[in-house]
């Protein structure tokens, strides 16, 4: 993966809600840093994660 490329592993949505999950770049050797994005008409949140 290049350094500042995000790449979506997952998207679902339709016309007003969606949930991404992407992955940001590499953390060490072994670790992925990804992040869960859900996006609706009343609400918005981001969950940062580390996958091994």
């Amino acid at each position: 993966m290049a350094e500042g490329k995000a790449v979506e592993l997952l998207h679902l949505s339709d016309h007003e809600n969606s949930v991404v999950i992407r992955v940001l770049g590499r953390r060490g050797p072994d670790g992925l840093d990804a992040e869960v994005v859900v996006a609706s008409s009343f609400c918005n949140g981001r969950l940062g994660l580390y996958l091994s």
